[in-house]
């Protein structure tokens, strides 16, 4: 065949050969069996761990065996060498002299992992099948966790084995297809492509995206590597950057004005908080108080102190109102204050109380959009022409002058009086001028006009026995009869300026052809009912304006606290809370509604219960 030996580099007839790897020869491991027991040097046993930790790989349960050797080497641990000590140190020198064989690695044959993780330590096996299907031990692992890593939930710390195991075992696994074995069904799930994941575990399945595995799930008592996490080796857990991810997220997360040693000093003195920490610790989460936490129990970190939800703060009952005072700054709405805190803070029923918070802030009340208009309100119908008139003030026209239109309820019938003034004797002059020709009303219903209001009206009206009705201030809809005759006839006397013609006898012209022609609603024209007419079809225009409008019923009842909007000539403003508390109203001074005077829509319910007795000055209420 062609191949050539080299006496010096080959050996016959021998048992056994050594080509790759590491033997422990008797003679090599005599010097660590008669190795004396320390005595009273804490140095001179951290000197013999540190020489058998060398063949901890080829030791099963290394960890095990020096748990009570490690305990000594503590600080602030007394020095006291007893029997149990003794034992561990001569069962470790025993076990470097018993036979305990590794198998090679090979590329071609079936890889696993079995990993474990107790509340101490982590440990790890890597194995493979021969040909006769018999599972050989390539390698065992182990080490212990930090005191930050032993305040991971049960579930992190299952998964931090994992990751650490495939990084422990890098040069084997990379490249080539393994399956992860755990005791821990949940990260099955968790490390798969659609799960939801924290942000600790998260920064970990990044991680393992350079290995190809599958995560199986294999009971404890099927599980080898169960024994070595409970008794661990100390070895760095090398996640600096992990644990400074996480801690740039508490940071972060912190509400503004809530500084992180609050947080901490709250959450230590919050019972709920710290009942979640030990569920967390040590997996019990049968207390009650806390059942609003199980759901996502998965998500739910400890890191300095505080809790996290994925890379949410949860945040302390103490400081719960603080941190919805910063969220809705601004007087942000319901939807946009509850997105502030989705990013940043969680608690159970976050959304709820967010919500809340909102609709009780009296300066969203008074700033925000007005209600929902009231379903539209039938009034009863007039009982016979002329009983019941609309009046108002149309101007100024071209010419400077001023109109005075009435309207009868009934009929439709129209009257339109020129007036160089509005004062109230000239008003009185144009309703005799009508009453002459008509007859007296039984109502004149009109706006909160000056001639209307003044004394001299009210002091006619009431001698030639007409009761007079103010509608709504503000509210045109009110008066809405004639505000709707007046948009025809003011663009009639303006077609009529722009053309060049006399608007007075267009304007005469226009009240004899709206007078003659048959109105939309009764297909009858005005001057042919303006002796006998009965209004129908009430009940039908209600249905029709209520959906137009998008009306909702009101749900105030007397002796309910409510909020009145208040008149103002610059709709872009409200009236200003003196207060510089927005949670203390003692120094509102806002004018009193006038009473009848207040539309259903300018009156809304005060969400806040407790305000009523907090100082409030009554008249801001309402009636």
């Amino acid at each position: 065949t062609g191949l050539t030996a080299k006496k010096s580099k080959c050996l016959f007839n021998v048992d056994s050969l050594w080509f790759y790897g590491m033997i422990l020869s008797q003679e090599k491991v005599v010097a660590i069996k008669n190795t004396p027991a320390p005595n009273n040097a804490v140095k001179e046993l951290r000197s013999f761990l540190g020489l058998v930790n060398y063949c901890s790989k080829f030791i099963p349960n290394f960890s095990t065996i020096t748990a009570p050797l490690r305990k000594l080497d503590r600080k602030k641990v007394p020095w006291t060498w007893d029997a149990s000590h003794q034992e561990a140190f001569d069962q470790v020198k025993s076990s470097l002299s018993e036979q305990c064989t590794l198998a090679y690695y090979d590329p071609n044959r079936s890889t696993s992992v079995v990993v474990d993780a107790s509340p101490v330590g982590l440990g790890a096996i890597l194995v493979q099948h021969d040909e006769q299907g018999i599972l050989k031990v390539i390698a065992f692992a182990s080490r212990a966790l930090t005191v930050v890593e032993q305040q991971y939930c049960q579930t992190e710390r299952e998964a931090l084995a994992c990751v650490w195991a495939c990084e422990k075992f890098h040069l084997y696994l990379v490249g080539c297809q393994f399956t992860l074995y755990t005791d821990h069904q949940a990260l099955e799930i968790l490390y798969s492509a659609k799960a939801k994941q924290s942000a600790r575990i998260q920064k970990w399945a990044l991680r393992l995206q350079q290995y190809n595995y599958t995560v199986k799930y294999r009971p404890g008592t099927r599980n080898p590597a169960d024994f070595l996490s409970r008794a661990p080796i100390n070895e760095p857990s090398g996640l600096s950057i992990a644990e400074e991810y996480i801690n740039f997220i508490t940071e972060q997360a912190i509400p503004r004005t809530i500084t992180l040693s609050e947080v901490q000093e709250a959450t230590k003195n919050d019972k709920e908080l710290q009942s979640v920490g030990r569920a967390l610790q040590f997996g019990n989460w049968k207390d009650k108080s806390i059942s609003a936490y199980f759901a996502v129990r998965h998500e739910i970190t400890s890191v300095r102190g505080v809790l996290l939800r994925r890379h949410r703060l949860i945040i302390p009952i103490s400081l719960r109102n603080r941190t919805l005072a910063l969220a809705h700054r601004g007087n942000l709405g319901i939807v946009k204050t509850k997105q502030n805190l989705r990013t940043k803070v969680w608690w159970p029923r976050l959304d709820k109380e967010a919500e809340q918070h909102v609709k009780e802030c009296l300066t969203c009340q008074i700033s925000g959009d007005p209600e929902p208009p009231p379903p539209l309100a039938v009034v009863p119908p007039p009982v016979a022409p002329w009983s019941c008139i609309h009046v108002d003030f149309y101007g100024p026209a071209p010419t400077g002058e001023h109109l005075l239109v009435m309207l009868d309820e009934t009929t439709g019938f129209p009257e339109v009086d020129i007036m160089n003034k509005t004062t109230a004797f000239h008003t009185i002059r144009a309703f005799e001028k009508v009453f002459a020709r008509h007859g007296l009303p039984d109502t004149i219903k009109s706006d909160n006009g000056s001639p209307f209001q003044s004394k001299e009206v009210k002091d006619y009206l009431t001698t030639q026995g007409i009761h007079h009705h103010r509608v709504t201030p503000l509210w045109p809809q009110a008066n809405g009869k004639v505000e709707g005759f007046m948009k025809p006839m003011g663009k009639a006397i303006r077609a009529a300026w722009a053309e060049g013609r006399d608007w007075q006898r267009e304007l005469f012209a226009f009240l004899m052809n709206y007078r003659t022609t048959p109105h939309l609603s009764t297909g009858v024209a005005p001057a042919n009912t303006a002796a006998k007419r009965v209004l129908e079809g009430k009940a039908k225009s209600k249905q029709y304006v209520d959906a137009r409008r998008r009306t909702r019923k009101s749900s105030i009842k007397e002796g309910d606290t409510v909020l009145v909007k208040q008149k103002k000539k610059n709709k872009n403003l409200v009236e200003r809370i003196e207060s510089p508390n927005p949670e203390s109203e003692d120094d509102i001074t806002i004018a009193a509604p006038q009473a009848g005077q207040d539309n259903d829509q300018d009156i809304i319910e005060d969400r806040y219960p407790l305000r009523a007795n907090r100082g409030v000055p009554p008249d801001f209420y309402g009636r």
